[in-house]
């Protein structure tokens, strides 16, 4: 695991390469592949995306699932949903709240849910910002991916896609996909993760 804090601007954000070990990894693409046939397009699952009434379109165009309830009844037999919690490791929070006190509300979060987002080429997911206090996206390739990073908008910065690249930054601040590209039957895969505090 190899953590690095950015900053640009008022923008600060920390990036995790190799957030999960080759057996871990394993483990989350099995279930990733198994999880195809459950997945729903944005007009069914409405918190994973908005519709934009004006030019009618919705912010996304790819097929998600939403993790905590697709699993409500028995969370263990989710890889994602348990080996996720590896955000909540002291090696995660120690370097992010050394890095900016703000994300110490990783630590202290008491609430969060993971969305699984699947992305075929030339789909996307325009400029938006999560109802989230942090949001953390990791990246993952099924098959082959050549792109796919995720843009910062209103700051003009971008972070290249990698699999097992995790991207952890304020879910105010407004993101989008970057242009997509995978081989036939190839997925770019999102685990976006949410955290917030219990009302």
């Amino acid at each position: 695991m190899k953590l690095k804090h950015y900053k640009k601007d008022a923008l600060e954000y920390i990036v995790i390469d190799n957030l999960y070990t080759a057996s871990e990894l394993v483990a989350i693409k099995k279930e990733m592949n198994e999880l195809i046939p459950h997945l729903k397009p944005v007009e069914i699952i409405e918190s994973a995306g908005y519709y934009d009434a004006k030019n009618k379109i919705y912010s996304k165009d790819c097929l998600s699932l939403l993790l905590d309830d697709f699993y409500t009844w028995d969370r263990d037999k989710s890889s994602i949903l348990n080996l996720s919690r590896k955000i909540f490791s002291k090696e995660v929070t120690s370097f992010s709240t050394n890095a900016n006190a703000f994300f110490g509300h990783i630590e202290k979060s008491t609430a969060d849910f993971i969305l699984l987002n699947m992305y075929k080429s030339g789909e996307k997911y325009l400029p938006h910002i999560d109802s989230a206090m942090i949001s953390i996206i990791t990246l993952f390739e099924l098959g082959k991916v050549k792109n796919g990073g995720i843009s910062f908008t209103d700051y003009d910065e971008h972070i290249e896609f990698k699999d097992n690249r995790a991207v952890i930054f304020p879910g105010c601040v407004s993101h989008a996909t970057g242009n997509i590209l995978t081989e036939k039957n190839s997925y770019r895969v999102s685990i976006a993760q949410f955290l917030n505090y219990k009302i």
